[in-house]
């Protein structure tokens, strides 16, 4: 059987649903590590690097099956260098992340995306995407350049290779130079692909006007 969802019922999934993180207690782990595939079992493996704290009210109302988060206030102090490579959203009352979950607990776990620039304007034919650095990007995968995605097969130095422009239904722009070029259907972006390294005494460093403020929820339309 396919579910299909109108928006509106989307949109109650997804208030409803994730109103469950709300109330204050609601806090961000965020791991370097492979991505857990139980999301009841212990996380053993990863390094957690920090741990955010959100809004209150996690959630903003959804709108066209997509939730929004509001203000996550980083991590003044790092507990580990390194990718961030997943994150989970938890209530600080329920059973420790290194422990499995128990039957109440709420876990959220989500991907982390890299996000960087354009180095160098580009036209909309081009099938080589230059970029400021490929740190973190897949070998190959899709990205968001403005409102065009774009899938792209190699990493050549600080540039993507063999690009297919206007991919998934989008179409082929021009884009200035230092656009914003983001990985491709993840729920968090960071603008550094690196966290308490070199130039990062201060801590968990995250630019201020986008603390995780592309992490949001989708409902699909159908399943």
């Amino acid at each position: 059987m396919t579910a299909r969802y109108s928006t509106g019922a989307r949109n109650a999934l997804n208030d409803s649903g994730l109103a469950a993180f709300d109330g204050g207690s609601a806090r961000i782990n965020i791991y370097n590590g492979s991505y857990p595939t139980d999301p009841n079992a212990a996380i053993s493996g990863p390094t957690l690097l920090a741990t955010l704290t959100p809004a209150s009210d996690v959630w903003g109302a959804s709108s066209s099956g997509v939730a929004a988060a509001g203000t996550i206030t980083q991590d003044s102090a790092a507990d580990a260098a390194g990718r961030p490579n997943f994150g989970v959203l938890y209530r600080t009352g329920d059973t420790a992340l290194t422990s499995g979950a128990g039957t109440s607990d709420r876990r959220l776990f989500f991907a982390c995306g890299v996000r960087t620039t354009l180095a160098g304007a580009l036209n909309s034919s081009a099938t080589t995407i230059p970029l400021t650095s490929t740190l973190g990007f897949a070998t190959s995968g899709e990205v968001m350049v403005d409102s065009e995605r774009i899938t792209y097969s190699g990493i050549s130095g600080n540039s993507l290779t063999g690009a297919t422009r206007g991919a998934n239904g989008t179409t082929a722009a021009s884009h200035s130079d230092l656009a914003v070029t983001s990985e491709y259907g993840v729920e968090c972006t960071f603008d550094n692909a690196n966290f308490g390294g070199s130039g990062a005494t201060a801590g968990f460093v995250l630019n201020a006007q986008i603390t995780m403020s592309l992490f949001s929820f989708t409902w699909p339309a159908a399943i």
